[in-house]
């Protein structure tokens, strides 16, 4: 998959990024390389993914850094996974602007 800019990504804020539903979120997980965009994330296991549905990448960005996967079930889990097709999706470095993680800018 091509996951170069195509899109206006240098154009919006360098300290948000749009879910697909319109609202803004930070950009400190990162957001699609592609759309500049994000979905929010998923748990696997401890593990936390965020991704983009509308061009099937995601990038996980640690372990045990929320706490919401231990109020998940492993069956829940499974079946966001599942729903999602999260095993099609392909893994990418999502787009981040290091002036947020530097704290200049």
């Amino acid at each position: 998959m091509n996951t170069q800019s195509t899109s206006n990504i240098d154009e919006q804020d360098w300290q948000t990024c749009l879910t697909a539903d319109g609202h803004e979120t930070t950009t400190y997980f990162g957001c699609c390389p592609i759309c500049g965009r994000n979905d929010g994330y998923m748990n696997i296991g401890k593990g936390h993914w965020f991704y983009c549905k509308e061009h099937k990448v995601k990038w996980c960005v640690g372990a045990n850094l929320f706490s919401s996967w231990q109020h998940e079930t492993e069956g829940e889990q499974r079946d966001k996974f599942d729903r999602l097709g999260f095993g099609e999706f392909e893994k990418v470095e999502p787009w981040c602007d290091l002036r947020w993680i530097e704290g200049t800018g």
